[in-house]
């Protein structure tokens, strides 16, 4: 019956190509379009490109210490700073897939800051060597490639917490933002006050941002650690979990047992943090990818 319904189909378009009148289409000539319409629309176009002045871009930081190893704490410096500038009402930022790819970039900043479509952009270099950091920080307007602003921060590893406090703060002067919504002090909050917890949780991020197995495997025991010193730190244990609904994707193991895990550990920290967006993103995706309970991860 396909066959002959094909057959009848075919025959129907040779008919209909050779014999059948072509239907000739009247095309009229368009309205003439002044000058003056042109103008305008060019003007338009180029008015909706100019981005906002309160919009900024962080790039990756630039890693200056001695040990290369050392990679994880000058990205994950800069990806904090773009969460916190983030949650900020009245500052529009890229998201760290859009900033993080002109990651060693030689493009300048007049050209990333337009193919983002901001006004600003955030730079700077991070240097770790033992218990001591250097930050510096430039805070750079796209439109006439000046430094709007630019500091350096040299402190013992354990002021960690009130560099980025300190950068997040000058940004927002220098942006001119009335601060909106949740107070500063809110959102510079990263989840504990342990400065040795939180950088393993900056080094457990950035094995997970390398998805292959076994930095996947090490992001865990990483994390793991962090969350021994600190087992109220709820972004580490979303972090955790995070890990663990991956590595199943990722290399050969008992998908069951890694789910399983992911679920004890969002729930962790959702039981600390229950409005804890990565936490609560993990949870939707193990509910949509493998309960297929298509309503309760869409909640």
């Amino acid at each position: 019956m396909i066959i002959a319904m094909l057959v009848v189909a075919l025959g129907y378009f040779v008919w209909e190509s050779r014999f059948s009148n072509p239907v000739k289409e009247t095309i009229e000539a368009p309205e003439s379009v002044s000058v003056e319409r042109v103008s305008e629309a060019v003007a338009l176009s180029e008015t909706s490109a100019i981005p906002d002045e309160a919009s900024v871009a962080v790039l990756p930081f630039v890693n200056m210490s001695p040990d290369k190893a050392n990679e994880y704490f000058s990205d994950g410096i800069s990806e904090e700073l773009l969460n916190i500038l983030a949650k900020i009402e009245g500052i529009r930022v890229p998201s760290r897939t859009s900033s993080f790819t002109y990651k060693n970039s030689n493009k300048t900043a007049v050209e990333i800051g337009n193919e983002l479509n901001v006004s600003h952009l955030l730079e700077g270099s991070v240097r770790k060597d033992g218990d001591r950091i250097r930050v510096t920080a430039q805070l750079i307007e796209v439109h006439s490639d000046t430094h709007l602003w630019s500091e350096t921060y040299t402190r013992q590893l354990d002021d960690l917490f009130a560099v980025q406090d300190e950068l997040a703060r000058s940004i927002v002067e220098a942006l001119k933002v009335q601060m909106a919504g949740a107070p500063m002090e809110e959102l510079l909050s990263l989840g504990t006050e342990n400065v040795r917890a939180y950088n393993l949780f900056l080094e457990g991020r950035h094995l997970w941002y390398q998805r292959t197995g076994p930095a996947l495997l090490q992001s865990i025991e990483v994390l793991r650690e962090a969350i021994e010193i600190d087992p109220q730190f709820f972004r580490a244990w979303s972090a955790l979990a995070d890990s663990y609904m991956l590595v199943p994707e990722y290399t050969v193991v008992n998908v069951q047992d890694y789910i399983r895990l992911a679920r004890e550990a969002s729930g962790n920290a959702l039981a600390i943090k229950p409005d804890s967006s990565r936490a609560l993103t993990t949870r939707g995706y193990i509910r949509f990818t493998y309960d297929f309970d298509w309503l309760g991860a869409e909640a």
